[in-house]
């Protein structure tokens, strides 16, 4: 069964832990969270890791279930374009034409592109991809993006290093983004907005109302992680899914907790 995140943990006299006092800070929506546990319930007897993460961007009101560090699969994209939005200058001085870069963003994100993915962390690296990908860790180290690393390239084995992330990086990182936080937010929240894969969390809101997400996918990984601006403001989702024997029926799973969230979130 899923479990609550602990956020109550005991520190020692005089520690903090940042990531605590921050969520301490924001109202937990328990009741939100016991209607994801139900729904998450079956897919997880079947031995499925299900992680989910929701939060009303306009008063911080949050919903963590499960939150660890999975998979990322092209969740990862996003902490790339975070990263080269902020080295901008510096890999669009490597480009081969004009407007290049922006066009690699947009083929990553908007259609999930892994080439475009791989060249832009080389050029991070100034050719080299090894050194690329722990620029892009880097920056994660830098934002407190804790859970996330990039241990290889887009379709790379991933028999010595993987790329990983969590919910609650990936809510944190949506944060960031709608307010304006990260350089480059709104190029890059245009591009989610133009997004190609919306099968997941947009399809369990009405056609009518607006959504900016990034998906990831492998062979047992469902992701997704977007913003939907709902009648009453925005707010986000993001869902992790690993150890899966039917994606299938995950799929479906994610659009129902997305149901769930937005008749929670627009009541």
């Amino acid at each position: 069964m899923i479990k609550k995140d602990d956020i109550e943990d005991t520190e020692e006299v005089g520690s903090s832990d940042p990531e605590l006092e921050e969520e301490a800070a924001f109202p937990i929506l328990n009741d939100l969270i016991d209607r994801i546990q139900l729904t998450a319930a079956p897919l997880e007897s079947t031995g499925a890791s299900v992680s989910v993460y929701a939060e009303n961007l306009s008063d911080g009101a949050r919903a963590s279930v499960n939150s660890s560090q999975m998979p990322a699969a092209s969740l990862i994209k996003l902490y790339i374009a975070g990263c080269v939005y902020e080295q901008m200058d510096f890999v669009k001085e490597q480009e081969v034409y004009a407007g290049e870069t922006e066009e690699l963003l947009r083929l990553m994100i908007t259609v999930s592109d892994n080439d475009a993915a791989n060249e832009l962390v080389r050029k991070l690296g100034f050719g080299d991809a090894s050194a690329g990908m722990e620029v892009v860790n880097e920056f994660c180290r830098l934002h407190g993006f804790a859970d996330t690393h990039m241990g290889r390239l887009l379709l790379a084995p991933n028999d010595m290093d993987d790329n990983y992330t969590s919910v609650n990086d990936c809510g944190k990182f949506l944060r960031e983004m709608n307010g304006n936080v990260l350089v480059g937010s709104e190029k890059l929240l245009d591009l989610m907005r133009q997004q190609e894969r919306t099968g997941k969390i947009p399809a369990g809101v009405p056609e009518n109302i607006e959504t900016a997400n990034k998906t990831g996918e492998l062979s047992d990984v469902e992701n997704d992680a977007a913003i939907i601006f709902g009648e009453n403001g925005a707010y986000t989702v993001c869902v992790m899914m690993s150890g899966l024997s039917d994606t299938s029926a995950a799929r479906s799973v994610i659009r129902e907790i997305s149901a769930q969230i937005y008749e929670y979130m627009c009541p």
